[in-house]
């Protein structure tokens, strides 16, 4: 045994001998679990002994299983056994002297067959059964079913005393052949229904088994990851999703499939990314709570790397199978693996978690192995995505020259002041007027876009006995996006062991995944956009590509032509990681109600992106040709190791359940990042770091980080004849990453709840069959800085060498009393169902974050102007609502319809000093740069962290076609001023949520769902850009940039005067609009097969199954959507098939 302490290690300090320790113990352990899976795969017996070994016995009236446990002590060897069709509690009288282990068998199991494999280690009994004759065969059949009479497939059943088994088919019937003497007892048990034994006397006769309700094992439970917990006693607010309802909803992304079922979790709609296979999406539980460590004027202001903005400060926690695992993990996860999903949102439910689940926690577990026949499943899912471009509507060619006719093209005076003359501008129209009268219209939204044919292959074989159980996952997956050979492709293998002995279960679950991504070559959609529809990408005389096209009014040099960026030019633009991860797990029981539960997970991820730029671009035009192609290359590196021990306590005494639990968790993370960037190349071919004139610095950029989480928890569940409800939970967590003086922080909840329709006088009543009450309130934490906040940091100066050693500098000032983020949360619910139909969830909750970490402002004289600090506080408060009704429940047909909503108020209610005086950088940066017109996040007492901020607009004026603004004192001006800028909007929806139906009629089901927002409102940048501000002179514009346009005094217009040459339009209340929108999120049609069908065939179940994503959308706001890479409806067929 090794004494294990949690110590904090310092920066730069060597790996301590823990950690090395635990290293070495983990591979030996997982090298054993390979030679045991590789012994059980195989099956391949042990040959040329030099000596048989022989072996003494004496036992009598000993039942058989007992007798094998003894042999095998005196054997050295372990005996297993599977496919045993005889008694093992048949007591026996054996005398052996001297004799082989094959006789000793034998006389064991006198006048039975027996056939066994003797390994290395133990011996495999593979089967036993009556020497009978194949007359003598008998084949027992019959059929399960439920207290309603509708069949139950998938009921398990046994020979009692042996390990032999089956299961009812999907028509609940099952037929068998019995290799043994009668009478027998067949055992039926499934999940929900009380265990029933029937007595086999005569094989001639059908079996009709009706299973009855179990009240206590039909009780569903709720995976919170280190415990399981009953439905029916547990206070915590919580959204399952079942396997079967993720599937309908999507093949492929998990993530975005969630969203339909919980209202709460919002996915932000990226409008910039669309479709991007690559592109994981942002999203959240219960409003936002947190200040990102890196705001939005920093990421205009600096090349922000990836790694930098890794920490989502509202992103929930991910727990796989009790391991917390990342958000891009899940989001290429295949969904064929999951069991069920648990969405944990108030402190009852995830204040276990203590430090991490501020935000919410979602617990996944995957398909565990099965005991029985070999069981081989494959999944295919074929999908075409197709562009969705109903949102552009974009002028042809005439139209568009007619605009710009319209703008002043042919006027007399110059329309923009550039000092041209109207025979150039008389020249322009007639070049551009020639192309059109040739044929030249170009329609360049389809020129980057294709449609994309994927592919989704997953196999699942697994199977075993009682003792030691398996499962091998394959994946691959190729997702072709819609942008020419953008593409992310998924690999991954899995095997899981799962090995069973008496009170002992051993699991180890070994993964490798690879994912590589590649972006589009042909560059952001919005540059296809922008192309003139009266110029064509090819020569019209040779038929080659063009470089660049002519130079028009109001341009200083032709555009490029995109498409020969894309097929002329090698640029590559990628990035590919591999992860490895094993999990190790062990559960004892003992004494009957204890459980003792230990984890230990290992995992590695490397990271590596590539970004080249050819110096042929046109990009590089007029620049050195020592300065001409650029190489962007990163790679980051993570290793964690996750260990967990948990002790816990389940007894059901008379009116009484108790459920306790107390544990450990100890978590190490390293993680490296290295960035550099290589300039100047002499060709495409030679693009490696060595044939670079130079590096963009002096040297590359690295970072590194290593923490270490230590918590102790406790957790209780309890119940009074299911009717009063308590839960409790606390956890005291350390972590290295806080300053010295506050590295420990203690997280607490408690719950109470009533379940009213288990009082007397409403048992048997036929109104409401659950009417639960409940009330939660607890608090939990999250860390939300960048790495190393909490401690000073310094620069090394490479360069500066002195006697004394190299050089550095103090960059940064840490904050040794930095702390965690606290949120505390109070929840009340209710649940209840009537006439066991409709379904009613209700939850109402206050979570008020404190602490929040932002920069605080320090004197100049110190060197710095601000450090991290815990100042600031923000409220969510909201409701949501949950209606399931169960419209039709009969046995061939049945329709559920489905509504769930949500709504959330957040407010900002304490800020720091820095972030007020971030408020005015933000008003510098609009008068250092004029010409920025997009809204930015400012942070004000009072208003909320998705308020949009802008001057205040009465429109345009008929008089002048100017735009009339409210200064902050409220009079009327022309004069747009950033320190006008108030709140005049927010993002967040009042109400959303999703609603549809599932139907089943027969073997068919259908579901369709659709998403829906309602209150919020947008700011339509696309509007300004592209309609109000467009370029009309150098890029093609939208439609409406032609109409609803100031013309003449005394017009009432929304938009300004197309002749403007004031083009810029700063954020401005007027293009603030109401956002009501209903995505058509999902439609699926399934159908299964007769199993007597396709049993024929060698099939034991195949489903078919069409899926649609992202049908239909409407929103009351008309804007472009997918700029740089547009969105996509998917069309799945998917084949599901075991044999």
């Amino acid at each position: 045994m090794y004494n294990l302490k949690c110590k904090y290690m310092k920066k730069n300090q060597e790996p301590d001998l823990v950690l090395q320790i635990w290293q070495k113990k983990t591979w030996m352990m997982m090298r054993l679990v390979g030679l045991i899976c590789l012994w059980c795969l195989l099956g391949v017996p042990k040959v040329g002994y030099a000596q048989a070994r022989l072996v003494s016995l004496e036992v009598k009236e000993t039942p058989i299983k007992q007798v094998l446990r003894v042999l095998g002590s005196e054997y050295g060897k372990d005996f297993f056994y599977s496919n045993v069709q005889v008694d093992m509690n048949e007591r026996v009288s054996v005398t052996l002297k001297n004799v082989t282990i094959g006789e000793a068998l034998k006389r064991i199991f006198a006048g039975k067959e027996v056939k066994f494999e003797e390994k290395e280690d133990f011996v495999l009994i593979l089967e036993v059964r009556e020497q009978i004759k194949s007359s003598q065969v008998r084949e027992v059949n019959g059929s399960v079913c439920d207290e309603k009479g509708m069949p139950l497939p998938g009921v398990t059943i046994l020979i009692k005393g042996t390990s032999v088994g089956f299961s009812s088919n999907v028509d609940g019937k099952f037929k068998y052949a019995l290799a043994m003497k009668l009478p027998v007892t067949l055992v039926f048990t499934s999940i929900g229904y009380e265990k029933q034994e029937v007595v086999i006397e005569d094989s001639t006769k059908v079996v009709n088994v009706k299973m009855k309700p179990d009240v206590t094992e039909v009780e569903e439970v709720v995976v919170t990851g280190y415990a399981t917990i009953r439905k029916s006693s547990f206070t915590g607010a919580y959204t399952e999703v079942k396997r079967e309802e993720l599937l309908k909803v999507s093949q492929g992304n998990v993530i975005a499939a969630l969203q339909v079922f919980d209202p709460s979790l919002r996915i932000m709609e990226n409008n910039e990314m669309g479709s991007d296979p690559n592109t994981l999406p942002e999203f959240y539980v219960r409003g936002r709570s947190g200040i990102s460590g890196v705001s939005e004027l920093e990421v205009l202001q600096s090349e922000t790397s990836e790694y930098a903005l890794t920490a989502n400060p509202n992103l929930p926690v991910f727990i796989l199978d009790g391991y917390e695992v990342s958000a891009e993990k899940i989001y290429d996860m295949d969904p064929n693996l999951i069991e069920n999903i648990t969405i944990l949102k108030d402190a009852a439910a995830t204040a276990i978690y203590g430090s991490r689940a501020a935000n919410g926690v979602i617990v996944i577990e995957s398909v565990a192995p099965t005991v029985g026949k070999l069981n081989v499943t494959y999944n295919l899912t074929g999908s075409i995505t197709q562009p969705d471009l109903t949102s552009y509507s974009l002028m042809d060619a005439r139209g568009k020259l007619e605009a710009e006719v319209a703008a002043g093209l042919l006027d007399a005076d110059d329309p923009l002041g550039l000092g041209t003359t109207y025979a150039s501008r008389l020249a322009d129209w007639r070049m551009k007027n020639n192309y059109i009268t040739r044929g030249v219209d170009t329609y360049w939204l389809s020129k980057p876009l294709r449609t994309g044919v994927n592919h989704n292959h997953s196999l699942s074989i697994n199977g075993g006995m009682e003792a030691i159980r398996f499962a091998l996952n394959l994946r691959y997956g190729m997702d072709n996006g819609v942008m020419k050979k953008s593409l992310r492709e998924r690999f991954s293998v899995g095997l899981k062991l799962d090995y069973r002995m008496k009170s002992w279960q051993v699991t180890n679950d070994a993964s490798f995944a690879r994912t590589v991504s590649e972006n589009s070559p042909y560059g952001s959609f919005g540059d296809y956009v922008r192309m003139q529809p009266y110029f064509a990408p090819y020569d019209l005389e040779t038929g080659e590509l063009v470089n660049r096209f002519p130079k028009v009014y109001g341009q200083n040099s032709g555009s490029v032509n995109p498409l020969y960026e894309a097929l002329m030019v090698n640029n590559e633009s990628g990035s590919s990681y591999n992860q490895f991860t094993n999990n190790l797990g062990f559960n004892i029981t003992f004494l009957e109600n204890f459980l003792l539960k230990g984890t230990l997970s290992i995992n590695y991820k490397d990271t590596k992106t590539r970004n080249f730029k050819d110096p042929a671009s046109a990009t590089f035009d007029g620049k050195d040709v020592l300065e001409r192609g650029t190489l962007s290359e990163s790679r980051s590196e993570n290793f964690s190791l996750d260990m967990s021990l948990l002790l816990s306590y389940n007894r059901v005494f008379k009116d009484h359940n108790v459920n306790l639990s107390v544990g450990m968790n100890v978590q190490d993370s390293k993680s490296e990042y290295e960035s550099t960037k290589y300039i100047g190349f002499p060709s495409s071919d030679l693009n490696k770091p060595q044939y670079a004139n130079k590096l963009s610095s002096n040297i590359p950029t690295f970072s590194d980080n290593h923490t270490r989480l230590f918590g102790l928890f406790m957790m209780g569940n309890y119940s009074y004849k299911n009717i009063y409800l308590v839960d409790v939970s606390m956890r005291t967590d350390g972590s290295s990453e806080f300053g010295s003086d506050r590295r420990f922080a203690t997280f607490y909840s408690t719950g109470v709840g009533i379940n009213m329709h288990n009082y007397r006088f409403l048992v048997d009543n036929r109104v409401f069959s659950q009417l639960r009450i409940r009330g939660t309130w607890g608090e939990t934490g999250k860390v939300n800085y960048p790495p190393f906040a909490a401690r000073h940091t310094y620069t090394v100066q490479a360069g500066a060498w002195h006697t004394t050693g190299m050089g550095a500098t103090l960059t940064y000032m840490g904050n040794e009393d930095l702390s965690w983020e606290k949120t505390s949360t109070l929840n009340l619910g209710l649940d209840m169902t009537l006439f066991k139909r409709y379904t009613l969830n209700l939850s109402w909750y206050d979570k008020i974050t404190n602490d929040l970490i932002t920069d605080v402002s320090i004197v100049p004289s110190s060197g710095f102007t601000s450090y991290k600090d815990n100042m600031g506080k923000v409220r969510n408060r909201g409701v949501e609502v949950n209606l399931n009704v169960n419209a039709i429940q009969k046995q061939d047909w049945g329709l559920n319809v489905f509504f769930r909503a949500s709504h959330n108020k957040n407010r900002i209610m304490e800020i720091s000093d820095a972030l007020k005086e971030y408020n005015q950088k933000v008003d510098d940066y609009y008068s250092k740069y004029p010409n920025y017109n997009k809204p930015l996040l400012k942070y004000t007492e009072g208003a909320s962290l998705t308020s949009i901020y802008a001057v205040r607009s009465l429109g345009i004026s008929p008089a002048n076609g100017q735009e009339v603004f409210l200064d902050a004192n409220g009079k009327v001006t022309y004069d747009w001023n950033a320190t006008n800028q108030v709140v005049v909007g927010n993002t967040e929806p009042k109400l959303q949520g999703s609603f549809g139906f599932n139907f089943r009629w027969k073997r068919w089901t259908l579901f369709t769902a659709a998403l829906f927002e309602t209150g919020g409102d947008l700011y339509n940048s696309t509007l300004v850009d592209n309609v109000e501000c467009a370029d009309i002179w150098k890029s093609n514009v939208d439609k409406r940039v032609y109409t609803q346009r100031w013309l003449e005094p005394g017009d009432v217009a929304p938009l300004k005067s197309i002749k403007d040459r004031y083009q810029v339009t700063r954020p401005t209340s007027r293009f603030v609009q109401k956002n009501r929108l209903v995505n058509c999120n999902s439609l699926s049609l399934g159908y299964e097969f007769d199993p007597h069908l396709i049993n024929r065939i060698g099939f034991s179940r195949m489903k078919l199954q069409l899926n649609m994503n992202e049908i239909a959308y409407t929103s009351s706001v008309k804007r472009e959507r997918g700029l740089s890479y547009p969105f996509a409806r998917t069309f799945n067929f998917t084949l599901n098939a075991t044999f």
